[in-house]
């Protein structure tokens, strides 16, 4: 069975019950699945599309591959631009093929082809993603709006005064009512690209202008954008054509896609595309809110909004009849505005004039005492980016106080509504050795229900809140380690620390793994690893229904045989499966990971808890010993008697061995 969406904790508001629509599978099975109601031109939205049991079921099944076909699986193209519907167009060099077994038909039938990009995508094939995409990022439903939200959106920015001076001017291309130059009906979408560019671009120069310099917006093939939030893109961030025109991921404001009216009711072949580019730019401007996009067929357009509660579309509005709602859209997911287009503005980049790069950041925090800091972030550290759309959406920048000198970590994520705020733990925490120490907080900073019209409210949708914590910084995570005691120290005064969370200030932690454990930054008893992210945690005193209506998402440290998230020795299992992922994976410091390895720990980690427990069940039942590279093999059996699983035979260690 497929993921199911985030289930709601205590307290989220109640849901209203909206019609589904199942996407229709082609009668011949050639094509996509399509949705009936975008036939309708009198649809008014407010209704569930339910994905194509077809491609849930391939998406939930770990043995399938994708087809051999060259309409999937790039080698890292990004082009935002839609080519034509000929296979010949499709050049060598931007794709290959993949492994045989065919999925649903669908994804060879789309008639821009799919062409998502790894970059940055947390290391994952492009079948994961696609993966990944169906079952975490859009869910089985996708929602369609009322028409009237969209209609509704950026008459401040765009008024009926302004758009009727567009709109009287012919050398803006409407006349008689209509967009004269686009073609009534094009044989494919190249056709369309032209004098769409060219509308477009007035629309833009008109009505998106900057009174602040280096801020300006310009439509291209691949639009894209300059200001203090836009760069330009780094070879292997872009294709080709993309880093031709100086355009990428990082400086696009929008996708505007085209596609030919017959294939307009493919929403959910639309929906898997334009998650592929929004992961991207995600990626790639971490201060991103939301991001939206454009629809557009020869006659209508539609509004496709993605935020950290997942997506969701507008009906198709004819442009030639309803210029004004066009104009709007085109107006706002251009905009110089950076809040309205969806960006945190209390994070600014300062862009080097010269190269176009970000030279320099601030993020200016308003806590929840009154409080305003600025921190400068370290621009020779990436932040961390959880390659996702939907979730929680966490976002780390190491950063220095302006003032002190004292360098943290700034923590942005997204909690479903009613879910107690990370900091509350974290305070909790305070004085603890082995646990983060958290400096100041915020547990507000925007919630997607902001984003989407009041209705909006369906069974499927989860309201998300945006927090912002300040933690101390700390020596780095578990994977750079430099010797055995070091590595082995971190995990004992990790386990040390959820320990006293525990008993001491009665909070279960429930997402211990690899990536939850740094290095500490002393080498003091108690400090030497240190437990971070308490996103997940839980006040042990409520109640167990409680408990058992927020469960974290399945992964490979948190699934217990039998049980899960329900005791703390869910924890402490994590914590020997975080030993035996050391021990498997790395051959010594430094060294790459072991492929080998990190497939038999994949096996663990999968949507399906079934097979994840088997996975777990291989790690306890199978000897460790015969993975271990010898420069851990000696000492293997002591670190596992630790754990107090000393059934396992080891070589003993020569004497005279050190760590």
């Amino acid at each position: 069975m497929p993921a199911s969406p985030a289930v709601p904790d205590p307290g989220d508001s109640p849901k209203r019950a909206v019609p589904v629509v199942e996407a229709v599978a082609p009668v011949d099975g050639q094509g996509a699945p399509t949705n009936p109601r975008d036939e309708d031109p009198l649809d008014t939205g407010d209704y569930l599309v339910r994905f194509n049991r077809e491609e849930v079921a391939w998406a939930s099944n770990p043995e399938s591959k994708l087809s051999n076909s060259p309409h999937w699986c790039p080698k890292g193209s990004q082009s935002t631009e839609a080519d034509t519907e000929s296979e010949s167009a499709i050049s060598d060099d931007e794709f290959v093929a993949s492994e045989a077994d065919v999925p649903p038909s669908s994804y060879l039938n789309s008639s821009t082809p799919t062409r998502p990009s790894s970059q940055n995508s947390g290391n994952v094939s492009e079948l994961k993603l696609l993966k990944s995409i169906i079952l975490d990022e859009l869910g089985t439903d996708l929602y369609v709006v009322n028409i009237e939200w969209a209609q509704s959106l950026y008459t401040r920015i765009a008024n009926i005064p302004s758009i009727e001076r567009f709109l009287a001017n012919p050398e803006n291309g409407y006349v008689d009512g209509s967009w004269q130059a686009i073609p009534e009906a094009p044989s494919v979408e190249r056709e369309i690209y032209p004098p769409l560019v060219k509308i477009l671009s007035s629309i833009v120069s008109q009505f998106n202008t900057s009174r602040f310099p280096g801020v300006s917006r310009e439509v291209l093939d691949t639009n894209y954008a300059s200001g203090p939030s836009f760069e330009l893109p780094e070879e292997g961030s872009a294709n080709p054509s993309q880093l031709e025109v100086q355009a990428g991921w990082s400086n696009i404001t929008s996708v505007v896609e085209v596609k030919l009216g017959k294939y307009k009711n493919q929403i959910t072949e639309h929906a898997k595309q334009l998650s592929m580019y929004c992961r991207q730019i995600l990626l790639q401007q971490p201060n991103r809110n939301f991001v939206r996009f454009l629809l557009i067929t020869e006659k209508e357009v539609r509004l496709v909004h993605f935020d950290r509660s997942g997506v969701y579309f507008s009906p198709f509005i004819n442009f030639h009849e309803d210029p004004h709602t066009f104009i709007r859209l085109v107006v706002g997911i251009s905009t110089c505005n950076e809040k309205i287009l969806g960006l945190d503005t209390s994070v600014k980049w300062k862009i080097d004039k010269s190269t176009g790069k970000k030279i320099s950041g601030t993020v200016k925090h308003f806590d929840d005492d009154g409080i305003t800091t600025v921190y400068n972030i370290v621009m020779d550290s990436r932040p961390f980016i959880r390659a996702s759309i939907r979730g929680r959406g966490t976002i780390c920048y190491r950063a220095i106080n302006s003032k002190t000198g004292k360098a943290v970590v700034i923590k942005d994520s997204w909690r479903t509504e009613g879910r107690e705020p990370e900091s509350s733990y974290l305070m909790a925490a305070k004085g603890l050795k082995g646990v983060a120490q958290a400096v100041s907080y915020s547990n507000n900073c925007g919630e997607t229900k902001e984003y989407r019209p009041k209705g909006a409210n369906h069974q499927h949708y989860y309201n998300r809140i945006k927090s912002r914590v300040v933690i101390e910084e700390y020596g780095g995570p578990l994977e750079i380690f430099s010797t055995r005691f070091q590595l082995i120290s971190a995990i004992r005064d990790a386990i040390d620390g959820h320990r006293k969370l525990l008993l001491l200030k009665k909070v279960l932690h429930r997402d211990v793994s690899p990536r939850n454990i740094l290095l500490g930054s002393t080498d003091d008893i108690g400090e030497r690893g240190i437990l971070i992210d308490l996103d997940m945690a839980v006040w042990i005193n409520r109640a167990m229904s409680d408990i058992s209506k927020d469960p974290p998402g399945p992964s490979r440290s948190q699934i217990r045989l039998g049980l899960r998230h329900l005791i703390t020795l869910d924890d402490l299992e994590s914590f020997y499966y975080i030993l035996c992922y050391f021990l498997l994976v790395y051959a010594r410091p430094g060294a790459l990971p072991s492929q080998a390895a990190l497939k038999r720990f994949a096996k663990t980690n999968q949507h399906d808890v079934d097979q994840a427990e088997d996975g777990k069940v291989g790690l306890l039942t199978q000897p460790i010993s015969s993975g271990c590279s010898r420069w851990w093999e000696m000492y293997a059996g002591i670190l596992l008697k630790i754990t107090g699983l000393s059934s396992i035979s080891f070589m003993q260690p020569k004497q005279g061995f050190k760590p």
